[in-house]
């Protein structure tokens, strides 16, 4: 199975926020210890273009 992750950025979310960003490097430790995911298996995905996020967003959005 291949993972991608970008656990590695750090940005401030409000204390107690449901989905804390060190939740996710905590995550992909843990399956790669019990062996569910390998290290070689595990890609850093590119950054989306502004092309492929105007695909879902609109451009309001892109821009702010």
């Amino acid at each position: 199975m291949n993972a991608f992750y970008s656990d590695f950025f750090e940005f401030p979310l409000p204390e107690g926020h449901r989905f804390p960003v060190r939740r996710y490097s905590i995550l992909r430790r843990r399956l790669t210890e019990e062996c569910i995911i390998s290290p070689e298996d595990q890609y850093i995905p590119k950054a989306a273009t502004d092309a492929e996020i105007l695909l879902v967003h609109s451009p309001d959005y892109l821009h702010k």
